[in-house]
């Protein structure tokens, strides 16, 4: 499901159009050559994507041995593309494999949970061979029945205070399998950006939230803090300019000239 999404979500990425037109790839070559490079990270890079010990030469070793170019593609020319369309940042002479904790942030869950799953299991069993076998619980004899006083009638139950119902939580609708917002909200984000690049902000969240697993208490919210910025800057021109407000007219606040409702009707 995660390679899934994460397969969408290339196919019309921008920065994938770019390195099929600075390497000369198609685009089922330039999709594995991404998939080839990130399967050889996962042994080789660091949770921050920084690759040990790498220089381009290794990248394009890797390219050449398992993507499958066509004769007319040259791998050091495609790992220069791959910086320059910024699939690769090159910080201080190293190489980055871009954004690769937030690809990779369901793998390492995963790798954490099995660690700590297992870390658990073996002090279970070292705690149980420590113990050895509990004896089996004694049960307590009752005491012979003897004459008891006649009890008390029991006390008055104090009146509970009356609870206060809950707030009622605002009806959110969902715009896409993952992302749910209210009515309001999805008007607002319509208003403020248009049709298009609305949708396209609700596409981005929940093909992020499908491959990673990431709950938010507000898909509003989580909109408005980074995937507005994202597709301000990839793709700005499905993006409509707000409208002007309109300007004052009189000091009245009336839509008539001040000299025309002076003029008395004939």
């Amino acid at each position: 499901m995660v390679w899934i999404s994460m397969y969408r979500d290339i196919l019309t990425h921008p920065k994938l159009r770019r390195l099929m037109k600075s390497s000369g790839m198609s685009r089922n070559e330039a999709v594995g050559t991404l998939f080839s490079v990130w399967a050889w990270g996962v042994d080789n890079a660091r949770r921050d994507g920084l690759m040990i010990e790498t220089d381009r030469q290794d990248i394009a070793d890797v390219i050449s041995s398992g993507s499958g170019l066509h004769k007319g593609v040259n791998p050091g020319k495609v790992v220069d593309s791959m910086v320059e369309s910024g699939w690769i940042d090159e910080r201080d002479g190293s190489l980055y494999l871009h954004d690769w904790e937030e690809w990779q942030d369901m793998y390492y869950r995963f790798i954490e949970k099995r660690e700590k799953d297992t870390a658990r299991k073996r002090r279970a069993r070292e705690a149980e061979k420590a113990a050895g076998s509990p004896p089996a619980p004694s049960i307590p004899e009752l005491p012979p029945a003897q004459d008891q006083p006649p009890s008390l009638p029991p006390a008055p139950k104090e009146e509970e205070a009356p609870k206060k119902s809950p707030k009622p939580k605002p009806n959110k609708n969902k715009y896409a399998e993952f992302v749910s917002m209210t009515e309001s909200e999805h008007r607002k984000l319509v208003d403020d950006y248009g049709e298009s690049a609305a949708a396209r902000m609700i596409e981005i969240l929940n093909n992020y939230k499908g491959s990673t697993g990431k709950t938010y208490k507000s898909d509003y919210m989580t909109i408005l803090n980074w995937v507005v910025k994202r597709v301000k800057e990839e793709e700005p021109g499905i993006i409509k300019p707000k409208a002007a407000c309109p300007p004052s007219t009189e000091r009245t606040g009336s839509p008539v000239p001040e000299e025309w409702r002076n003029i008395r009707r004939g």
